[in-house]
């Protein structure tokens, strides 16, 4: 399960948040995640997901939680960087989310027309099972159903979550 997401739209809080423990950075330092953070079992590397170890902090938790679960805390796709650097946000996304089964998408009412995101979900998104979060419900008008009309037909928005992000 990968996160994916604008810039403080509280992907590592809801990536902390079923592991119940502090496992990736959250703040309002904006990029916070500058390096993708893949969560797992003690007993479960990057090299047996065919990833890069080079490419993630790596951090283990033995917990129930992660039983039957990956999770993997992206860099947001917004900055200002060049995409065909290697080292790039945008480039580690482009490497990564096709390892993924399901990609959470988080966005905030300032966020979720984020032309950039919308791109790198267009191109993440086949074969993926998509689950879509609006965060900062304590602050934030609750836009998923303006969204929801912006996602269109092209994917099967479900039921949208609107949920706080508390750091």
């Amino acid at each position: 399960v990968a996160t994916l997401g604008g810039t403080g739209t509280g992907k590592s809080t809801l990536v902390n948040a079923p592991v119940g423990d502090h496992v990736t950075t959250t703040g309002r330092h904006r990029p916070t995640t500058r390096q993708p953070v893949l969560v797992t079992r003690p007993d479960i590397t990057p090299a047996m997901l065919g990833i890069d170890p080079a490419m993630v902090d790596h951090v283990t938790r033995d917990t129930p939680a992660l039983a039957d679960l990956v999770l993997l805390d992206c860099p947001d796709p917004d900055t200002a960087e060049d995409a065909d650097d290697a080292t790039s946000n945008v480039s580690r996304l482009r490497a990564l989310l096709p390892r993924c089964d399901v990609l959470v998408v988080t966005t905030t009412q300032q966020k979720y027309r984020s032309a950039r995101v919308a791109c790198e979900l267009a191109s993440a998104a086949p074969g993926a099972q998509l689950v879509f979060v609006q965060t900062h419900a304590d602050t934030d008008a609750d836009i998923r159903d303006d969204w929801r009309q912006a996602l269109g037909e092209e994917y099967a928005a479900g039921e949208m979550f609107f949920v706080d992000s508390l750091t």
